[in-house]
């Protein structure tokens, strides 16, 4: 029998095996990996603003409905029937209470544990004094030391730097970051960021921001940098997405207003001010932005692409930072009824160069529609109703070549515990709104319809139970794709509580789209296929150790080709000191895979504010240790040790990046002082 099956069959034998184990305790990585699609900087994103949260949890017995709508797992309903209850039987004192409230199924009450909390509020001398007296100050430092050497980093003659500049990395391999908070009873907040990217020469990033809220008719206000993001993101969204899996938890929803960029990324946020001012069941929203964008030129100085991973290492990265200015204005108005309301979006953008991407070329003529010109405006209308069995939402746009984008969602519930939802999108080829982002295959506003269908339900036994499919098809080109195309994705995962301490989980996913593949005569399109299965057991030993038990494999079939296999066997094992909250986590994991193309994705402990949803790939082992350990009572050191060892493999990566061996170890190293 093949090692992989002996592997599977042990697993399983494992997850039967555990029934008679002792108190489930749901963690931050439990639900990131539950509810993480991939490792895409959108899904970063957002992970660390709910991360902020999970930190500083809400207090239920003092929230607002509009609070706990940045919860992306909670309905509206929800969030009013949580209010509701807080009013009426002030206070709550645990969260054990939750379970009174109907609506709030097993899953959602597992997950709020990991964001609000319960107890009288505290009361002090209100005004702004009292606010500050009541702040909270936190400093992070981090670095990262690798224990190898890239070939960027090598020495090399003159000679050959003079032909080749961009061999070289401009600074050291180390990894810095510095991360001040400062909250004043979440009326009154102000963050600084500074970070340094391996490869750079000093602090190449920043991001600084003062925010307040809840003064009077100001509903919100800041300076600095920020995300902002209105209805469903047609017009604007300069935050992040939802996946689809998360889609399916969040029921559709999109809206999330302004917020500040706490984040390390170095994409995706606004330079200047924003503000609500709120008149009851009005709101009017405003905002202004100015910001330099990193640009790839063409000859004439025009704009081939805008750049976005922020890194300045060699000569041509730097030679692109800066390169393209934008002016970014826009707003909205709103109206609320109790279950219903209307928003209006509208925003513009100048940029100092013209975008003008190449599409000359057989392989390029895809961006045949892509954003050209210096001047982009869009305008949108959105709206939502919610019934008690039917709620409806949804926008529809106008960019100002007078191409339409359009996304619906339907949510019909059962029950509180059997919920569907339908999401129908339009995005013409043609609709160009430069700080857009909403759901989809495509990964942007254009060139795409599609139509999701999901189902949330809590079974007999517990059993929880997730599934979608979504079918979408491309009305133009897209890279790699010479013509229109299709494809589908589909998701089950079905998990069992088998006690209060042991949970067995299985996820199956799987996706075809069309693209390009070489024959004798030229190329054609036909379906590239994958199937994924995940399998997970999760129990609490006792109440300082719990573990975690994973199985994954994957498959790729084209038409063409044979089919590519992975899979991967993991163990997470946890200490947690029960009064403290020091702990040690050990992870391993042995995977092997076919080729790169049935890489497997696995979230492995990291760091505070780190999101660390592994990928997979060839053959080999990956094992870390992360520990964290109060020094005293508000300093906290937090550490991590990696290693990652390839058993097919003499080199790793390539280019710049080639690491001439096949092992590479990294160390983490963060220090959090809380004052």
């Amino acid at each position: 029998m093949k090692m992989h099956k002996l592997i599977a069959l042990a697993i399983w034998g494992l997850f039967l095996s555990i029934s008679n184990i002792s108190a489930q305790d749901y963690s931050w990585d439990d639900f990131v990996e539950e509810m993480a699609d991939d490792a895409s900087l959108s899904q970063e994103i957002i992970f660390e603003d709910l991360y902020e949260r999970h930190l500083n949890p809400i207090n239920i017995n003092n929230t607002s409905i509009e609070e706990l709508m940045h919860l992306p797992f909670l309905t509206e309903q929800q969030c009013r029937d949580m209010v509701d209850y807080a009013e009426k039987y002030a206070p709550v004192n645990t969260t054990g209470e939750l379970m009174m409230i109907p609506s709030l199924d097993l899953k959602t009450r597992r997950y709020l544990q990991l964001f609000v909390t319960a107890g009288p509020p505290k009361t002090a001398d209100k005004g702004l004094k009292g606010i500050i007296n009541r702040s909270k100050s936190e400093l992070t430092v981090r670095t990262d030391i690798p224990l190898y050497r890239k070939a960027g980093y090598k020495d090399y003659p003159d000679s050959v730097l003079e032909a080749s500049p961009n061999k070289v990395y401009a600074g050291s391999p180390l990894y810095h970051s510095v991360r001040f908070k400062f909250n004043a009873d979440d009326k009154l907040t102000a963050g600084l960021i500074l970070e340094k990217d391996a490869g750079e020469n000093g602090i190449d990033y920043y991001s600084a921001y003062v925010m307040l809220k809840s003064a009077g008719i100001l509903r919100t206000a800041i300076a600095g940098k920020y995300r902002i993001a209105f209805g469903k993101g047609l017009v604007v969204n300069t935050g992040a997405s939802y996946g689809k899996a998360m889609t399916l938890s969040s029921l559709g929803k999109t809206d999330r207003g302004i917020r500040p960029h706490s984040s390390t990324s170095e994409s995706g946020y606004m330079t200047g001010g924003a503000a609500t001012l709120g008149f009851g069941k009005l709101s009017v929203s405003a905002f202004a932005s100015w910001r330099d964008n990193d640009a790839t030129l063409n000859s004439d100085s025009t704009v081939s692409s805008i750049k976005t991973d922020g890194l300045h290492r060699t000569e041509l990265e730097k030679s692109k930072k800066g390169n393209l200015k934008s002016f970014s204005v826009g707003g909205n108005i709103g109206y609320r009824f109790r279950n219903c309301g209307l928003s209006l979006t509208a925003a513009t953008t100048h940029y100092s160069r013209m975008l003008n991407p190449k599409w000359n070329t057989e392989s390029s003529l895809y961006r045949y529609y892509n954003p050209r010109g210096t001047d982009f405006t869009a305008t949108g209308l959105s709206y939502y109703w919610n019934g008690t069995v039917l709620s409806l939402s949804g926008e529809t746009a106008l960019s100002t070549n007078g191409a339409i984008a359009t996304i619906n969602a339907l949510q019909w519930n059962l029950s509180y515990s059997n919920q569907f939802m339908f999401i129908f999108r339009h995005y013409s080829h043609r609709y160009n709104a430069v700080l857009a982002n909403s759901f989809g295959e495509n990964g942007e506003v254009r060139n795409e319809t599609g139509l999701f269908a999901g189902w949330n339900a809590e079974l007999p036994l517990g059993i929880n139970l997730e599934t979608y499919f979504d079918i979408f098809r491309f009305p133009w080109l897209r890279y790699q794709v010479s013509d229109a195309s299709y494809g589908y994705e589909g998701m089950i995962q079905a998990t069992y509580p088998c006690s209060k301490d042991v949970e067995l989980s299985l996820k199956f996913t799987t996706k075809s789209k069309q693209k390009d593949f070489d024959y004798e005569n030229g190329s054609m399109l036909k379906m590239n296929n994958s199937y994924k299965i995940r399998m997970q057991g999760r129990w609490q030993i006792n109440k300082s150790f719990s573990s975690k038990t994973g199985f994954y494999m994957s498959f790729i079939k084209n038409w063409k080709e044979k089919t590519d296999k992975g899979f991967m066997v993991s163990e997470n094992i946890r200490w947690q000191h029960p009064r403290n909250r020091s702990k040690i986590e050990l992870f391993l994991a042995y995977f092997k895979t076919d080729s790169y193309f049935s890489r497997l994705y696995a979230y492995e402990s990291g760091l505070l504010y780190a999101y660390n949803m592994q990928s997979y790939a060839y053959h080999g082992i990956r094992t870390s240790l992360v520990g964290s350990v109060n020094i005293m009572r508000n300093l906290k050191i937090n550490a991590k040790i990696g290693a990652t060892i390839y058993f097919n493999r003499k080199t790793i990566s390539s280019s710049t990046e080639q690491i001439s061996q096949n092992h590479k170890e990294d160390i983490q190293i963060q220090m959090q002082w809380a004052f």
